[in-house]
């Protein structure tokens, strides 16, 4: 899904790094179950899935 969103200039670095924490939770997160770890330890491990 595409779409925008606006975020105040007074918190963007702390948005945009949150953000790319999660991305890269995320990419940790799709190499485990790749590599056979079990969902629910990927999410005890990470906290995202």
């Amino acid at each position: 899904m595409d779409g925008i969103v606006v975020i105040p200039q007074s918190i963007a670095k702390e948005v945009i790094e949150a953000a790319l924490e999660k991305v890269s939770s995320e990419n940790h997160t799709r190499e485990e179950l790749d590599k056979g770890m079990l969902l629910g330890e990927v999410y005890a491990k990470y906290g995202v899935l």
